[in-house]
């Protein structure tokens, strides 16, 4: 998996060659049987998923909610990292 991260493969396709290669050579599972069960696997719901969560973040991208969220992010939660250091040093 180093070798395909160093070679700046992407990180998914890092995981799924390192795991084709240990399913195949390591178990020793053919590699057409992996092949066909990761194509039945596919579910059209996950898939149709992924399509609307892109959609979504185009939509707020276009429209100024992500600006929004990015400002009010840090006020929300300015006050919750402040105690962090206090449950630390009180529970340890």
């Amino acid at each position: 998996m180093f070798g395909t991260l160093a070679a700046t493969v992407p990180v998914f396709m890092a995981l799924f060659f390192t795991g084709l290669i240990g399913l195949v050579w390591v178990a020793g599972i053919d590699a057409q049987i992996v092949i066909e069960v990761l194509y039945r696997s596919m579910d059209k719901f996950a898939l149709i998923v992924v399509l609307f969560f892109v959609l979504c973040g185009n939509i707020m991208t276009t429209g100024s909610i992500v600006e929004k969220l990015v400002k009010t992010a840090p006020r929300r939660t300015r006050s919750v990292l402040s105690r962090e250091g206090q449950r630390c040093v009180l529970f340890q």
